[in-house]
């Protein structure tokens, strides 16, 4: 029997990574159709993709949603609602070409006008969601299946962006019909349907018949249950309650690692701990005692204790990725821990 690589089981499902994923040891490369179920210990807290700006909200959207690009792995962007997209010589109009023959849920077609309204919404109501796209200025159509994006300067980050956190594309017809809520439903051209939801417990989706990509969803129904304490998110995965699950406790994840049933993933993750003194009053006011904590904390302790092995020390300038950031030996010397130097100090 073959086995499915992880990347085809979380295609197949509409799953993206996270910082630790847990899968089944094996799965058959043509399965029958069924039900896929995963777990997260947090319940979204809207669904509304532009204007929810939450981790868990994130995580579902891909689900239901599509954006004009997607990164692959080793992130080159590549085409998905957009078929391919040209740049002006000044670097300040963006064309993209749609696919057509989209649809969303409602079956209404995608065309220009919903790129637009999704856009304009974002820009209007979405404080975050602005952040990301601060320099777009305006969203024209251009034919029914070709959409313009006109920036303020040169925005290199636009493709970015809209492969991003903010940048799903939603339905004008949709959303007014539901005077503008989204939050308790999704109205997208996702590979999944939104079929049931009981708040705090979990969230039903079926396979969208409609579906752009022919090859995918291979899942007729996938479930995303709540399970506040990963604790028992383990004991699920463990006793095959659930297929799949992202692992946020280090230590959690070193417990299933040993399973043989289970097959782990590990990725980066773009946040950081650090240690934040205010130099305002007090003792701390005094640059010598603030140096004096410095170089008694032991951070390479620190790091092996509170992220059980998996942490990585960073610069003073902390890049989001090692291959950005100061090689270890040009900065570490000045951060190793000296208790006599502090005690003078």
């Amino acid at each position: 029997m073959s086995t499915l690589t992880r990347r085809q089981l979380l295609k197949a499902a509409g799953l993206t990574a996270g910082a630790a994923v847990v899968l089944p040891g094996r799965a058959s490369a043509q399965a029958k159709p069924g039900t896929f179920v995963t777990a997260q210990t947090s319940e979204a807290t809207g669904l509304d993709p532009q204007l929810v700006p939450a981790l868990s909200r994130s995580r579902r959207s891909p689900l239901t949603y599509n954006q004009l690009v997607r990164f692959e792995p080793d992130m080159t962007p590549v085409p998905e609602l957009a078929e391919s997209w040209t740049t002006s010589a000044d670097g300040l109009t963006w064309t993209f070409k749609l696919r057509q023959g989209v649809k969303f849920h409602d079956g209404q077609e995608l065309t220009s006008a919903d790129v637009k309204f999704t856009f304009d919404r974002l820009l209007e109501k979405s404080a975050s969601g602005k952040a990301d796209f601060n320099a777009l200025d305006k969203v024209e159509p251009a034919g029914k299946y070709s959409v313009k994006f006109i920036t303020k300067e040169p925005f290199a980050a636009l493709v970015a962006s809209l492969g991003g956190f903010f940048g799903f594309i939603i339905s004008e017809a949709g959303v007014k019909k539901h005077g503008g809520d989204l939050n308790k439903g999704a109205l997208g051209t996702g590979p999944y349907i939104l079929d049931d939801w009981k708040v705090e417990q979990q969230m039903v989706f079926k396979k969208n018949p409609s579906y752009f990509k022919k090859d995918v969803p291979h899942v007729d129904q996938l479930i995303v249950r709540v399970i506040p304490d990963e604790a028992n998110i383990v004991a699920a995965l463990r006793t095959g309650q659930i297929h799949h699950a992202f692992i946020e406790d280090n230590k959690n994840y070193n417990l299933l690692k040993e399973e043989k049933t289970l097959t782990g993933y590990r990725s980066s993750r773009l946040g950081y701990d650090y240690l934040n003194m205010s130099a305002n009053r007090g003792p701390l006011g005094d640059v010598r005692v603030r140096q004096a904590i410095s170089w008694a904390i032991d951070r390479a302790q620190v790091m092996r204790v509170a992220t059980a092995g998996f942490g990585r020390l960073t610069a003073p300038a902390t890049a989001p990725m090692k291959q950005w950031q100061l090689p270890e030996e040009q900065w570490m010397k000045y951060y190793k821990p000296d208790v006599e130097k502090a005690k003078k100090l």
